[in-house]
C-alpha cells in the first residue's frame, strides 16, 4: 500500500493533521518535525509527543517501512502510537468498496484484545490527529 498515493500522505486540515494510512512512521516523523517549526506551539503539543515516541519506536529500518495505519490495525497492546491517538481523540477514516467511507472515533476503534472496528473489506484511508 505504500505505493498508493491516496494513502501515503500527510497534510493539515482546519481540524488538525491528516495522515494517510500508508504513511511510514519515518515520513510522519519528518513531516511533524518540519511542521512544528512553522505552527504555533499550542497547536503542536501532540506532534511533539508523537516525535518523542517515534524516536524510541523500533529501529530506523522498521520505521522506514512500518505505516501508521498498520500500527493501528494490529491493535497491539504495546503500540506506541495508540495511547497518543486515544489521548488526543483521533479519528480514523476507513473505506470499503461495497459500503463507502466511514469515520471511526478512536474511542470506538479498539473493540477487544488485538481487535479493531475494521471490517475485512475495509482499509484505513487516514487518521485525523486534532490540533492541541
Amino acid at each position: 500500500v505504500s505505493n498508493v498515493p491516496e494513502l501515503n500522505f500527510a497534510r493539515f486540515s482546519d481540524a488538525g493533521l491528516v495522515v494517510g494510512g500508508a504513511m511510514t512512521l519515518t515520513g510522519l516523523d519528518e513531516f511533524i518535525v518540519a511542521a512544528a517549526r512553522t505552527l504555533p506551539a499550542d497547536k503542536c503539543r501532540t506532534f511533539h509527543e508523537i516525535h518523542k515516541v517515534l524516536q524510541m519506536f523500533a529501529c530506523h529500518q522498521v520505521r522506514n517501512v512500518a505505516c501508521v495505519g498498520g500500527n493501528l490495525a494490529t491493535a497491539s497492546p504495546t503500540s506506541d502510537l495508540s495511547p497518543i491517538f486515544v489521548a488526543c481523540n483521533a479519528q480514523i477514516t476507513v473505506e470499503s468498496l461495497a459500503r463507502g467511507r466511514r469515520v471511526v472515533s478512536i474511542d470506538d476503534w479498539f473493540v477487544g484484545y488485538r481487535k479493531v472496528a475494521l471490517a475485512p473489506d475495509e482499509v484505513i484511508v487516514d487518521i485525523l490527529v486534532p490540533f492541541t
